[in-house]
């Protein structure tokens, strides 16, 4: 790739933090939250809102965050997680379903609301992740009187300045893997805006990785191999490159997400379209309207 100049690294970190960003807020984020909550939020402001309420919190998590599991089927999952989690709650309260401490009963509503559909039941794969959130929510209500873990995320960092110890504790209870606990801490670090309160040696695991940020990689940080560095290094060199250039690395993060699954498919290959909407002065990005 070729090297580029530091004034043409801060014009692509601009755009990814910028109108890229904006674009994975409205497309992706925003559309998730909605479905998942059942709500009609038109902007980040009024999801930080809605999701002060905890059920609107844990709802968001396993209608798209827990569906995302690599090899899953996301609309199905998301779909049945929400379904089992309606059909476990029925009349009570989100409350008494966190403080009767029992996830057992969400896992069989899974599996019955898998058998109404005839999908086969991938236990090892989908157990943990929802049993585990719903585990983590029911710790946090016990501990702190609420079982909203945007809201332990958001307080933990504030009062720390720290995201590892929320990183581990996601895969200490084997709720999600690596990729999706940086996915949902940095939607939340968006939508709470607290990424400056959070130490720069903390903020790589704000940094999920991805095909599509790997191969920027090589345009953005071109003095290293990016394709043989391990996720957590790569995050880490993506998250200083931004600070270096005063940008919000969270927002250049979804900028990439958003710039791989909507703008680089529009473009005959992966390399003309960072030229064409990154690098080229005053440009138009396409399809991001």
């Amino acid at each position: 790739m070729p090297r580029l100049t530091s004034d043409e690294v801060a014009r692509a970190l601009g755009l990814l933090a910028g109108i890229l960003a904006a674009g994975y807020a409205k497309e992706r984020l925003l559309p998730a939250a909605n479905a998942s909550i059942g709500a009609e939020f038109t902007n980040l402001h009024e999801l930080r809102e809605g999701l002060s309420n905890a059920e609107s919190s844990f709802r968001l998590l396993i209608g798209y965050y827990a569906a995302l599991r690599r090899g899953g089927d996301p609309e199905f999952l998301s779909e049945a997680f929400l379904e089992a989690f309606d059909r476990t709650l029925e009349d009570s309260e989100f409350e008494d379903f966190l403080d009767s401490g029992d996830t057992e009963a969400l896992w069989l509503s899974f599996c019955e609301v898998c058998g109404e559909r005839q999908r086969r039941v991938d236990e090892a794969q989908t157990r943990p992740v929802l049993t585990g959130l719903a585990a983590l929510a029911m710790e946090t209500f016990a501990a702190r009187g609420h079982g909203n873990l945007h809201a332990w995320i958001e307080d933990t960092v504030r009062a720390t300045r720290q995201v590892e110890p929320i990183f581990e504790r996601f895969k200490e209870t084997k709720t999600v893997g690596p990729k999706t606990a940086s996915h949902i801490l940095r939607d939340a670090a968006i939508v709470f805006r607290f990424e400056v309160s959070v130490a720069p040696a903390d903020r790589l695991y704000l940094h999920p990785v991805g095909v599509t940020l790997r191969r920027l990689a090589l345009w953005l940080l071109p003095d290293s191999e990016e394709r043989k560095l391990p996720d957590w290094v790569l995050a880490g060199k993506f998250s200083k490159v931004c600070r270096l250039h005063r940008v919000s690395g969270v927002h250049a993060n979804a900028g990439a997400t958003h710039f791989g699954f909507r703008i680089a498919p529009l473009y005959p290959n992966f390399e003309e379209a960072v030229r064409e909407v990154l690098l080229r002065d005053s440009q138009p990005v396409r399809g991001n309207h």
